[in-house]
């Protein structure tokens, strides 16, 4: 019986590692994405230049900020910004301007249509 219980808290503790394992590595995969974007936008030359940063930085969201604003979650954010969404790299961190998101959104208006929620 000793040994039957003692081979459960093995497993159990396996079986939480490996939940562990797995959730960091959701998160390097996150990371990996950011980076693949951040690059995209330099070859892209939408970087902001650091003086224009300066002045806009009081409208930069993060993911979770702008996932509020926006009402939906992070990873419909990550969704909507492969749908176009735009955003901006900034020293390997993500921002979304607040001004370009609301245009954005505001593009995207379905006139005539009957859309469900």
């Amino acid at each position: 019986m000793k040994e039957k219980d003692s081979v459960l808290r093995s497993l159990q503790s396996l079986k939480a590692a490996i939940r562990a394992f797995i959730a960091a590595g959701e998160n390097v995969i996150g990371d990996i994405e950011d980076l693949e974007n951040c690059l995209h936008e330099i070859n892209a030359e939408k970087v902001v230049p650091k003086e224009q940063r300066e002045e806009e930085d009081s409208k930069l969201l993060n993911k979770r900020q702008i996932g509020k604003y926006l009402q939906c979650s992070q990873r419909q954010i990550d969704y909507l910004r492969e749908q176009g969404l735009p955003f901006i790299c900034l020293g390997g961190r993500i921002r979304f301007d607040l001004d370009r998101v609301k245009q954005w959104v505001k593009n995207r208006e379905v006139q005539n249509k009957k859309v469900d929620d």
